[in-house]
């Protein structure tokens, strides 16, 4: 009898289980992808009215330099007559505690890596396009040269899933601050400061 209403409860408990992991899976932000490159992409085309082609670019190479730590060498290309400008940067991006128990195994999880990326803008007069993309996760020591690409499937190894699906939000959420930082500084009106 005893083992007659174990095996009840273990079964009537077994759905339970599944629905709290499918629960815990849906946590993983989506992050946007690239149909045809299959890579993590942001892009979006803006409205910038009254704005210029010239004074977008102008713009758009300011926050470059203001965004990247040496926008000589983070600016890829730079042409004010086709209205294109491509530079390669990073932020750093801080995780949520290190999962202590894969650090005790000898496995470490660094607490701040690099999110390393490659931003395109496409200018013209009223409006312009970005395309955030090539994004990789790097550990911020000198020592770690490994990339990894940014794939929310390919968990970095050592994550756990729970840990991996808060690194996609907090990436997520600091390349959507960035993109809202762009779009302040390409979108600015009033009086230019250098004109005086």
């Amino acid at each position: 009898m005893k083992h007659a209403l174990l095996i009840g409860v273990l079964l009537l408990a077994a759905p339970i289980a599944r629905a709290q992991k499918a629960k815990a899976d849906a946590s993983v932000p989506v992050l946007p992808v690239d149909p045809d490159t299959r890579a993590v992409t942001y892009t979006g085309v803006v409205e910038a009215p009254g704005a210029t082609k010239a004074q977008l670019y102008a713009r758009g190479l300011e926050w470059m330099a203001r965004t990247y730590q040496s926008a000589n060498d983070a600016v890829q290309l730079k042409d004010a007559e086709q209205g294109k400008l491509v530079a390669k940067g990073f932020m750093v991006v801080t995780l949520a505690a290190p999962n202590v128990g894969m650090a005790m195994l000898g496995v470490p999880q660094p607490s701040t890596m690099l999110l390393e990326q490659t931003l395109s803008l496409y200018l013209k007069d009223g409006r312009y396009k970005y395309v955030l993309t090539d994004l990789s996760l790097k550990g911020v020591s000198s020592r770690d040269v490994t990339r990894f690409p940014l794939d929310p499937a390919a968990p970095i190894p050592g994550f756990s899933k729970k840990a991996w699906a808060a690194t996609l939000a907090k990436v997520d959420q600091q390349v959507q601050a960035e993109i809202a930082s762009l779009d302040a500084a390409l979108q600015a009106k009033g009086k230019d400061p250098s004109d005086f």
